[in-house]
């Protein structure tokens, strides 16, 4: 019950977010689009692209990348000098959510939060499940976009969000699932420049 109202309350609408984007732009205090010195009132951890192999040592640019954009990039490029590029001066903060129930990669370019990936804490047997976070989420979002069994989408212009399951089961037997949070026009600026750096392919809209 307790992680269930710390998940109701932190994703219960603040008036900043209200004003700046759809309900489904903010996920437990992070907003996309927002600056990246609020995420210091979340006590995240932030650092930037040259130094994010501190963070368990495998979060190369292709990884940062795919935690920002990956479930809305058109494609997926494996030129990791040119990702490395598009990003430019990104950052990778992580930050716990939720009483510490769910962990958040959110990637900010220029200070700004362009995308971010929640996941559960396998570890922790209180981690809410994917039906109590999908009950909440359309309580503070409204009823999903496209919804599906293994993926509900809240779509927009500018602003997107998923909730996933994933394949891969927890230990616990619990099916895996991710919270994304998107800013399409970052997302297909991002492209843009991959495909500028590489001098391949064509860059296409997220």
């Amino acid at each position: 019950m307790r992680t269930a109202l710390a998940l109701a309350t932190v994703l219960a609408l603040g008036p900043a977010q209200a004003a700046s984007g759809p309900r489904w732009a903010t996920f437990a205090g992070v907003h996309v689009g927002g600056a990246q010195d609020d995420l210091l009132a979340l006590n995240a951890d932030c650092r930037p692209l040259a130094d994010v192999g501190g963070f368990q040592g495998h979060y190369n640019p292709q990884r940062v990348a795919d935690l920002a954009f990956g479930f809305s990039l058109p494609h997926f490029d494996h030129d990791s000098a040119a990702a490395a590029q598009a990003l430019g001066n990104a950052a990778l903060c992580q930050v716990d959510v939720i009483d510490g129930r769910m962990r958040g990669w959110i990637v900010t370019i220029d200070r700004m939060v362009v995308g971010a990936t929640f996941y559960p804490n396998p570890r922790d047997t209180l981690t809410p499940s994917k039906d109590s976070v999908r009950a909440l989420l359309v309580a503070a979002w409204g009823r999903p976009t496209a919804p599906a069994p293994t993926l509900d989408s809240w779509l927009g212009t500018r602003y997107r969000s998923y909730l996933i399951t994933d394949r891969v089961a927890m230990p616990s037997g619990l099916k895996h699932y991710r919270v994304i949070i998107v800013d399409v026009s970052a997302c297909s600026a991002f492209d843009r420049r991959v495909h500028r750096f590489s001098h391949r392919g064509t860059a296409q809209a997220c």
